[in-house]
Parts: structure tokens; sequence; C-alpha cells
């Protein structure tokens, strides 16, 4: 199971989007006020913390992200599915930098001029794209793999 490279590509995206949900997005300074940006909202880096915009959706959808693609590691007898989930996860890892770019701008909006740095772990996802690219290729050479024995028998 893990032996497989897909697995380990898999438990690689699983890692990294876990890291997603702890991490900072990026971050900003406005008004002498210093912003970080997580997938949970955005918030203020004052002595008491205060979140500025929520963002519980977007946060969700990460933790929906981690967690196909954890299951997707267990389904190596099923090829099929596998590819399926990892489609699935894919369309999903477009879907959240379209709602991080939404709570991004709405918020840009609340505070005009604001310069947006951006963190690392806003790059996870993108890597999560290219890794279930390089997963799908390998499980649809097991898949062809598999077909060509059972033509031998």
């Amino acid at each position: 199971m893990i032996q497989r490279i897909q697995s380990l590509y898999l438990l690689l995206i699983t890692i990294l989007t876990v890291l997603t949900l702890f991490l900072p997005l990026g971050g900003a300074l406005f008004n002498n006020v210093s912003y970080e940006a997580t997938v949970f909202g955005m918030k203020t880096l004052a002595s008491p913390p205060e979140t500025v915009y929520s963002s519980l959706p977007l946060a969700g959808l990460t933790l929906l992200i981690a967690l196909i693609a954890f299951i997707t590691i267990f389904l190596y007898k099923n090829r099929k599915r596998q590819i399926l989930l990892s489609n699935i996860n894919s369309f999903l890892i477009v879907l959240f930098y379209a709602l991080l770019a939404y709570y991004l701008s709405s918020f840009k909006e609340q505070a005009e001029e604001m310069p947006f740095q951006m963190k690392i772990a806003i790059a996870f996802p993108l890597i999560d794209l290219v890794l279930y690219y390089l997963a799908v290729r390998k499980i649809k050479a097991d898949e062809a793999l598999i077909r060509s024995l059972n033509r031998l028998r």
C-alpha cells in the first residue's frame, strides 16, 4: 500500500494540506496594524488576536481535501475509484483557490490599498495539484499493467 509511489504522493498531499490548515497563507500591514490570513480567516496580530474576517467554509474545504486524500491512499485495490477521488480532489483544490481569491478580495474592499504578502503555505495546494497529476499517471500505469497481465492468462 504505502510502498507504491502514488501512495507516497497521496500521503504527501495529505501532509501539505494539513500544513495549509495551520500555517499562515499571507499577511498585510494596514494603518500600523498587522494582519495574518489563514484558512480560518483574517486576524490581527495584536496582543489580543482579533478575527477581522472569518472564512470557515475555506477551512472546511481544506479539511475535506485532506480527508479525501487520506482516504484515497487506502483505496489501492480499487484504482478506478482512486482516480475518481483524485480528480474530484483536484477540482476541490481549484475551488479552494477561487474561494480564497473571493475572501481576499472581499477583505481588500474593506481595507483599500492594502498590500498582501503571500507566504509559502499558499503554494501548497498548487503543489498538491502537481502531485495529483503524478499520482493519477501512476495509478493509470498500474491499471494498464494489471489489464495486460490479465490478457496473458
